[in-house]
């Protein structure tokens, strides 16, 4: 977080994304202050802990079953969906939001190489894995478009 707000601070024009989840944590609440005192806006993005907070949880209730991915655990899909977009914002027209939705959903649905396998690892990471790849696809596709069309 401190990182982000040094590059706000070098460039305040631009969108700054920060990710938290690791040892950052301990400091978010100081820089966090700072960035209000200075008027600066930081995206600070939590999916490494709701990654981890899913993947405990998901280890969990498939525990006791014999489905490999149920249908029922839905926070893969959302931790995946929102990778790509997060690196849109607000003022982000329909379209290029579309392409984040669209391009996601269908990496996650027809599971493209290296995805149908990271579908196959055991368990809680095999049921999150292939959300994350295909986010990781969909981010760059995204970035791609954004290239070629601004």
């Amino acid at each position: 977080v401190a990182g982000g707000l040094g590059v706000k601070i070098a460039h305040p024009e631009k969108e700054v994304y920060v990710m938290v989840g690791d040892g950052s944590w301990l400091m978010l609440h100081t820089e966090v202050l700072s960035s209000i005192q200075l008027g600066f806006k930081l995206n600070i993005i939590l999916i490494t802990i709701l990654t981890i907070l899913a993947y405990l949880l998901t280890r969990i209730y498939i525990r006791d079953i014999e489905d490999k991915d149920p249908k029922e655990i839905v926070i893969d899909e959302a931790i995946g969906q929102s990778m790509p977009l997060m690196f849109l914002n607000v003022n982000s027209d329909l379209y290029i939001i579309m392409v984040a939705f669209v391009t996601f959903r269908f990496f996650d649905i027809f599971k493209v190489y290296p995805i149908n396998l990271s579908e196959n690892l055991p368990g809680a990471i095999g049921i999150i894995a292939d959300d994350i790849v295909a986010g990781i696809y969909s981010i760059i596709v995204l970035m791609i478009f954004k290239l070629l069309i601004f």
